[in-house]
């Protein structure tokens, strides 16, 4: 992992400080002037030691691994000594095939095996270019003129003197800055790896795919660093890294009362390796959270939690002299490891689907944050449940084989496996980071402290914190607005409501009861608001959607969107395609969330929400009434939907923390 800057066109005074991101290569540092701008790099060696930027026919500044250059070499007959060496040589070569720049992003996206975020110099045009699941970083800003760092504070206010606000590459999103005209287009290249059928993977054939991902990322490597909970993913890892020879030291973070520490500990004398840990303690906690929040540039309370122990645990390693670092990051996403693939199952979704859309959201959720804590300390990470060949297999397995003995069936399966191949039996039990750590608890601790009732409110006093610019889709009801309120009070700035006015009353898409009270709301709330109208045919309502997206973010400059979407997957499926075509993230606060739930955090938090429409028997005498905990009993007793999910009722928000007179 290393760190990669460039700049073109810059005027009006703005500098780029790249010491910013040091720490990101120590190695060697090396800038290459380029007309009208320039690549720089820092450089983090983990095979062989070639300075970058590299020269070529082209020009080349890359944060990657390439796992099958050897492979690469031999068919194309180059002759270099390691993996960026061998990127530079593919890209000059596609690059006199391909003229249409979606196919030469296409052919590089479809050859290389690994993980990269690169910038490719040739004929006045800078090429930029990061892998599909989004496991490299790179962020950029077009403004005067075009920068591009690994990291987004590099490009923030104070830092430059432009205050525009970074953009966050789309994994799935290509980049063609023309020098000569101050010109940046963007390129769509889709990844989908869902096919129409599935096909079974057996034990045997799923413990070769982790094995073959893990000998790839180990390869050059004897002494290995793992984060280790004691939970499965880490212990199949574990397993794995010992089954090749590897000297693993296991490295866990927690406070004295932490379950991941004492589990970590337990597990790792079974199987017979080393295990680190790195306590938490109230004294330095702030000092902590102020660092972890500078470097993964969020206040998200859940990203900031999960965060600690991976900084703690990174900064131990390295200390430790370890230079890379083994994780078990995308393990739930494509396993089905989360409380809402099972509920998928129930609501008789495409659990498959489901993943895939885990999948694409991982490099805003897990990433980026895992990147920048582990980076801070010089040391990088290395994901093998996120190997291209093994997501592929997996995600098209059958749905079933995932869940049919609850969260993570394969792995469950795959340790008994692995008994039969002299491995230690073991049966894994964890907590999320968050909460296993110990983190989250003295955040929440912290928090009341200081006198704040909700943990964004409170990590938001942060001076470094940078989420993402948002736009709500907003149509008046609960669900839009209760959307909205989480991810303000995760310390995400809500730019501008975006709300369409269907014709078609029976639209699957739109909300059509509240819209004419949805101005009156926005005005209340600050908030300005988008509108646009649609005739509400199938098709057209969602081009109608797009264009009303795409006005946001080109007046607003957002840069995702968040919706009340619960359990509709016609919905979350038609915004996400949308999503990933325009290049913004998309932010599902209620998605799977317990109805009953929903509805006590409305009245919780001091939503006043009145029914306004009912299509389902027996609900008539709730028309007009407010949202009460009473009325939520007597929801219960009817055979429906109790938060209205399947179209049994209508709401309006009367009042809401967000709106102004709050």
């Amino acid at each position: 992992m290393c760190g990669i800057i460039g700049f073109f066109n810059v005027k009006n005074g703005i500098t780029v400080n790249t010491t910013i991101i040091a720490h990101r290569g120590k190695d060697e540092y090396k800038e290459v002037e380029i007309d009208k701008g320039k690549f720089a790099h820092y450089l983090h060696a983990m095979v062989g030691h070639s300075k970058q930027p590299l020269e070529g026919e082209g020009i080349l500044t890359a944060n990657c691994e390439v796992y099958n250059w050897r492979d690469i070499n031999e068919q194309f007959g180059f002759n270099t000594s390691n993996d960026a060496e061998t990127l530079l040589k593919l890209l000059d070569m596609y690059y006199t095939k391909h003229t249409d720049p979606e196919e030469f992003f296409t052919n590089i996206r479809n050859i290389i095996d690994g993980i990269y975020a690169f910038a490719y110099y040739r004929d006045d045009k800078v090429y930029v270019m990061r892998d599909a699941i989004g496991v490299r970083p790179v962020w950029y800003k077009k403004n005067d003129g075009f920068i591009f760092a690994s990291e987004g504070k590099v490009l923030r206010y104070p830092y430059t003197k432009d205050k525009t606000e970074p953009i966050e590459l789309h994994p799935r999103h290509c980049l063609v800055y023309d020098t000569k005209i101050n010109k940046l287009e963007d390129y769509y290249t889709p990844w989908n790896p869902l096919k129409r059928k599935t096909s079974q993977l057996n034990d045997g054939d799923l413990f070769n795919l982790i094995m073959e991902s893990v000998r790839k990322r180990t390869d050059n490597v004897k002494k290995v660093a793992l984060l280790f909970s004691g939970g499965i993913d880490s212990t199949v890892l574990a397993l794995v890294l010992k089954h090749l020879g590897k000297d693993v030291t296991g490295y866990v973070t927690g406070t004295t009362e932490s379950r991941d520490v004492k589990r970590a500990l337990e597990i790792g004398n079974q199987i017979g390796i080393r295990v680190v840990p790195t306590i938490i303690n109230d004294k330095n906690f702030e000092e902590i959270l102020s660092k972890v929040i500078y470097h993964i540039e969020s206040c998200d309370p859940v990203k900031v939690s999960v965060a600690v122990p991976i900084y703690l645990s990174c900064q131990r390693a390295a200390h430790d002299n370890h230079r890379m670092i083994i994780t078990g990051a995308g393990s739930d996403d494509i396993f089905a490891g989360y409380e809402r693939h099972l509920k998928a199952m129930n609501y008789g979704h495409d659990l498959n689907r489901e993943l895939l859309s885990s999948i694409r959201t991982l490099y805003e959720r897990d990433l980026y944050r895992d990147d920048t804590v582990s980076m801070a300390h010089t040391i990088e990470t290395r994901i093998p449940f996120l190997d291209t060949v093994l997501v592929n297999k997996v995600l098209n397995s059958p749905a079933n084989d995932k869940v049919s003995y609850g969260k993570k069936t394969m792995l469950k399966k795959l340790l008994k496996y692995m008994e039969t191949k002299g491995m230690p039996k073991v049966k894994p039990v964890r907590l999320a980071a968050q909460y296993g750590s110990g983190a989250n608890r003295l955040i929440i601790k912290l928090m009341k402290k200081k006198g704040f009732s909700l943990r964004g409110q409170y990590l938001k006093t942060f001076k470094s914190h940078f989420n993402t610019p948002i736009g709500a889709l907003f149509s008046g009801g609960k669900d839009s607005g209760l959307a909205l309120w989480i991810m303000k009070n995760r310390g995400y700035p809500i730019k501008c409501l975006i709300t369409i006015i269907s014709e078609n009353e029976e639209s699957f898409m739109f909300h059509v009861p509240n819209i004419r009270n949805v101005p009156g709301l926005s005005e209340k709330a600050g908030i300005p608001l988008i509108t646009r109208k649609t005739s509400g045919e199938k098709e057209q309502e969602l081009c109608d959607l797009e264009k009303a997206i795409r006005t946001a973010v080109e007046e607003y400059k957002i840069q995702g969107i968040t919706s009340g979407a619960i359990a509709s997957v016609y919905q979350r499926n038609r915004i996400e395609e949308i999503t990933e075509k325009i290049g913004i993230k998309n932010y599902l606060p209620l998605w799977y969330m317990d109805q009953e739930q929903e509805l006590n955090m409305l009245i919780k938090n001091g939503f006043k929400i009145k029914i306004i429409h009912t299509s389902a028997e027996g609900l008539k005498p709730f028309e007009n009434k407010i949202l009460s905990t009473e009325m939520i009993k007597d929801l219960k007793k009817l055979n429906i939907n109790i938060a209205g999910e399947g179209g049994e009722y209508e709401t309006l928000i009367i009042d809401a923390p967000f709106l102004e007179n709050n």
